[in-house]
């Protein structure tokens, strides 16, 4: 994981152990929202940051990991989610990308707003779960992205977004605008890796990981 990217957890469906703890222990910023932490074991990491209302979390486990060195940061705003709490908290501090683990599983309506979060903030965000990933692209950016021959993907637009390029696909793009909707699905790669630029609004890509396996489930995202 790069050095200038945010590792998020949220309280949602996490990958299998090994890959949790891996991810985790490689981070050098890790944010944690109140109720994944009811799921943290003495063996991973110390959070950078805990942030939530901490409504759904003891107080004495707060205190334990206050005194390992995370920094708690209660917020009662009633209106955003813990998700948005933190991201918006890291926006604020000016992060550039972010890797989301428990946005996704549980409630549906969590997992939709989770997403929609994720499509409102300045930065590139991917968000993982235990058998896809979703991906939050900036307008102006050439991206390359490593993939393999017949791996399905979908494109959806957040916002209306327009020129966009897309190469490496069996349905490529020229140029083309693409609306909230379904045009977007059910694309495969073609090549080792997909070219996607565009130049205006908020895009999306969800895709299919390699390998499947299992997952450690929380109560809400």
């Amino acid at each position: 994981m790069a050095d200038d990217t945010w590792l998020v957890v949220a309280n949602g469906t996490w990958p299998d152990r090994e890959v949790m703890k891996a991810l985790v222990n490689n981070s050098r910023q890790l944010i944690v929202c109140d109720g994944a932490l009811n799921r943290w074991t003495p063996d991973m990491k110390t959070p950078t940051i805990v942030i939530g209302d901490f409504d759904s979390v003891d107080s004495s486990l707060l205190a334990r990991w206050e005194g390992k060195g995370a920094q708690l940061l209660k917020l009662q705003d009633q209106d955003t989610n813990d998700l948005q709490k933190a991201m918006a908290h890291i926006e604020s501090l000016g992060a550039v990308s972010s890797l989301i683990l428990g946005a996704t599983g549980g409630d549906p309506a969590h997992e939709i707003a989770n997403l929609l979060v994720c499509g409102t903030v300045s930065f590139e965000t991917r968000c993982q779960s235990p058998t896809h990933e979703y991906l939050f692209f900036k307008p102006e950016v050439n991206y390359s992205i490593d993939s393999f021959s017949g791996q399905e993907f979908s494109l959806f637009a957040i916002e209306k977004c327009l020129q966009i390029v897309l190469k490496g696909a069996r349905f490529p793009l020229d140029d083309d605008s693409l609306e909230s909707g379904s045009r977007g699905l059910h694309n495969q790669a073609t090549a080792t890796n997909i070219d996607l630029v565009y130049q205006a609004g908020r895009l999306m890509m969800i895709r299919a990981l390699r390998e499947e396996g299992p997952s450690e489930d929380g109560n809400e995202a």
